[in-house]
């Protein structure tokens, strides 16, 4: 396990290798704690049917896509 930090909030966390591509926004590619995440849908077109996307951003991001929205 290795230590991290959140680059949002400033809390410490152990992280294992499999982790450190489950803790990073998926906008700004910040290092997150559980805390700090939130996620958000996006709606893309598949094949046969369209389908739902969850990304995974810290609270920073999120107003962006909130503005987005509007």
């Amino acid at each position: 396990m290795e230590k991290a930090v959140c680059e949002v909030c400033g809390k410490e966390f152990e992280m294992s290798e499999y982790e450190k591509k489950l803790r990073k926004c998926q906008w700004c590619g910040k290092t997150i704690c559980f805390d700090c995440t939130h996620y958000v849908g996006s709606k893309k077109a598949g094949l046969y049917k369209d389908y739902i996307d969850v990304l995974r951003v810290c609270t920073e991001c999120q107003p962006k896509v909130k503005e987005q929205a509007e």
